[in-house]
């Protein structure tokens, strides 16, 4: 696992202050080229589900640390 820079570099990313991580083999899914980690994968990577009754709480959160569809998608319409 490697941080990898685009080719072109968008607006979007700096803004994210984005990094890009890859394996080096495109053609496999993302979980399948964890494969490596063998039962070190269940350290590495945590998948976090939050009960629908913490939603509006951690949004407001995000928002506070700047983490917003303006912040994350300038470009776009957000």
């Amino acid at each position: 696992m490697f941080p990898v820079e685009p080719f072109r570099m968008k607006r979007r990313y700096s803004l994210q202050q984005s990094i890009f991580s890859s394996t080096g083999i495109s053609e496999e899914p993302f979980m399948q080229q964890l494969d490596f980690l063998e039962d070190e994968v269940q350290k590495m990577v945590v998948k976090i589900v939050l009960p629908a009754k913490f939603y509006k709480e951690v949004l407001r959160d995000l928002q506070c640390m700047n983490l917003h569809r303006a912040s994350l998608f300038p470009d776009l319409d957000g």
